[in-house]
């Protein structure tokens, strides 16, 4: 049983994504679907050997949604601290770079995340992490997540780009998604906005090219 999680788990790829497929509201009944097979083979497993296992997987993309699904449950075990988990998903993502793809998938991981960052007050605060390392996770999936939406003007075909920025601007406010969590935690105060907050965005913005991605920071 145990060298049949990673087939079952590559054959997702079988399957045909459309880019409609990745809307944020059908991400999480997908994971759901998909991991039901990877989740009856691997009863009777820790957590642990779960999160290990999955990673195993043939294709990247199916790879990191069903990571991630099973990281979530991972954080919640508190066998190993929040920020440990959520660096190694953010780094991971490194590994898709196809522009909406890669928004999605950051995207689900701020999902993921949201009820599990170490926090002033939180349950994961103090072993899981801190409030220093929450606001570092989610600065990096912010600029990593920008540097793939600014990309997506360059992709494609000249006679697309009317079809291509309309798509973008549909977009945005999935990069938004990270500054919508930091305005969520309870500890980020004012002070600490400014000096670890404001001048990662401040720097965003300038490495933008083009006065859309800019304004729309």
């Amino acid at each position: 049983m145990h060298n049949d999680v990673p087939v079952a788990i590559t054959h997702i790829t079988g399957l045909a994504f459309g880019s409609s497929c990745f809307h944020p509201l059908t991400i999480s009944p997908l994971c759901i679907v998909l991991c039901c097979p990877f989740f009856l083979l691997s009863a009777g497993r820790s957590i642990i050997e779960l999160y290990e296992n999955v990673q195993h997987a043939g294709n990247i993309i199916p790879r990191l949604y069903l990571l991630m699904t099973v990281a979530s449950v991972y954080i919640k075990s508190k066998k190993a601290p929040a920020k440990d988990i959520l660096f190694d998903l953010v780094e991971l993502c490194r590994g898709v770079q196809h522009p909406m793809r890669g928004l999605f998938l950051r995207n689900y991981l701020s999902q993921i995340a949201r009820d599990k960052l170490p926090d002033s007050g939180s349950e994961y605060e103090g072993s899981g992490g801190t409030v220093k390392d929450s606001i570092e996770f989610i600065l990096q999936n912010f600029g990593e997540m920008n540097k793939l939406w600014v990309r997506m003007q360059h992709q494609g075909a000249v006679r697309d780009r009317s079809k291509r920025e309309k798509e973008r601007r549909n977009l945005r406010q999935l990069v938004g998604t990270n500054l919508v969590r930091l305005s969520e935690m309870n500890g980020v105060d004012l002070p600490t906005y400014k000096e670890l907050v404001l001048p990662r965005i401040l720097e965003q913005i300038q490495n933008c090219r083009g006065a859309h991605p800019c304004f729309t920071l």
